[in-house]
């Protein structure tokens, strides 16, 4: 659920963008972005644009919040929501900064926006109809993100403390979030991690996506679709503690961009942005003695091979642990249901001998502590393997992106040459 409001800012232009940037309640800006301007400079960008269409009188610029139900949601999810609201009702003819606070009970966004278009010229127009629209308009990305929303009803005129209080239920996805942010804290492996989701009263399904299911729910919901931070890799890397999201540091292409065009608030951001991509570029090459894309290709098949034969080192220890789990829980079963009292017994006491056959030696079953002994073992061994795997997967992301810039900043006939070269064209 948001709840949003909006008011006019008609002094204090720079105050208000300053509080909403503010380091302290932003994670140190992790969590600020803009749209046609650059945060340090929007009331800047914003008179400039004013003063171009000849409308430097009257309201300076808009200041909307979007607060969320606490604990419904996290900042990346509240952050992204913004923005698609910022997408829906600017349309891109505003610039405006927004931010996201995560220093009260509840995450909450604050945008600025400028009170003239940049490309139109024309005001904004703030009006009951144009509320209105903000705020259906936030109430259908809350119910796309499966946070809750206020329906209309005779509840309309509560306060927003209270609308929480009496709400019945939050959705499906917002109580698996809750619940993963739960287990990920006490969860010692991911096994782990699962053991106990299902404790929760989920039901899981492995395979080419992981997904779960809670009682009463009548499909399963895949965890990658909660968000970058849920997928299985995430996950895995998140209960040991070595989570780092993937952030692209690419060369932007300031003259084929549109929004550099329309904007020299995000041109100058940009501008920024490749200076430093270019920055880590040259410190890598030097760092590593590289001057050819002959050189760059060496090190990227060097990344992938040494990636791929992280993986190929942890593919064997997870069939292993999952054929170990099975055999288990076949023991397990075989020997809760040996009386067959019932048909339900004697059918779950055959389909378990009938899996253990393979495991039984002179009529004994495997022993259980010799099982759970190795499990342990090879868990152990996962998690460093699995530490090698994402941190090598990770570099050749971050290299891909020199080798990206690379090509974009060197001299086109030379590029062709060397691509020539590697083709084999070229001697």
């Amino acid at each position: 659920m948001a709840v949003t409001k909006i008011h006019p800012i008609k002094s204090t232009l720079k105050k208000a963008l300053d509080y909403i940037v503010n380091p302290k309640k932003t994670l140190d800006g992790l969590t600020v972005s803009s749209f046609g301007c650059s945060p340090e400079f929007a009331d800047t960008e914003f008179c400039f644009t004013k003063k171009k269409a000849c409308k430097e009188n009257g309201i300076l610029a808009y200041h909307l919040i979007q607060s969320f139900a606490p604990d419904e949601t996290d900042f990346k999810t509240a952050h992204e929501i913004g923005e698609k609201l910022c997408e829906k009702f600017l349309k891109g003819k505003y610039e405006y900064v927004i931010s996201t606070h995560i220093d009260k009970g509840h995450i909450h966004n604050h945008i600025i926006f400028n009170s003239v278009s940049f490309i139109d010229n024309m005001k904004y127009n703030s009006t009951p109809q144009s509320y209105f629209y903000i705020r259906r308009t936030s109430d259908i990305l809350c119910n796309n993100f499966g946070l809750s929303v206020i329906s209309p009803s005779k509840d309309n005129g509560k306060c927003y403390f209270e609308y929480t209080a009496d709400s019945k239920g939050i959705s499906w996805k917002t109580k698996l979030r809750r619940t993963i942010e739960e287990q990920i804290l006490y969860a010692q492996s991911y096994e782990d991690f699962l053991k106990r989701m299902g404790g929760q009263n989920y039901r899981i399904k492995e395979g080419k996506y992981l997904s779960f299911c809670g009682e009463e729910q009548e499909k399963f919901i895949r965890s990658k679709t909660l968000g970058e931070d849920y997928s299985v890799e995430a996950l895995k890397l998140r209960i040991q503690g070595l989570y780092k999201p993937y952030k692209a540091n690419v060369i932007i292409d300031i003259h084929n961009n549109v929004k550099c065009a329309q904007s020299r608030g995000y041109t100058q951001w940009c501008q920024i942005h490749n200076l430093k991509a270019m920055a880590a570029m040259m410190n890598f090459l030097t760092e590593n003695n590289m001057r050819t894309l002959s050189d760059l290709d060496a090190m990227e098949q060097k990344f992938l091979s040494e990636m791929t034969a992280a993986r190929d080192k942890l593919k064997p220890v997870e069939a292993r642990m999952k054929e170990l789990d099975g055999v288990m829980k076949n023991i397990q079963t075989f020997r809760d249901n040996k009386e067959r009292k019932t048909d339900t017994q004697k059918v779950l006491y055959k389909a378990a001998l009938k899996e253990l056959q393979p495991y039984i030696h002179d009529n004994k079953l495997p022993n259980m502590a010799s099982l759970k002994k190795e499990y342990d073992r090879l868990d152990e061994q996962k998690q460093e393997l699995s530490i090698d795997y994402f941190t090598r997967k990770d570099t050749l992301k971050e290299f891909r992106d020199v080798k990206k810039n690379f090509e974009a900043v060197a001299p086109k006939a030379l590029v062709r040459e060397q691509q020539r070269k590697r083709s084999g064209e070229l001697e």
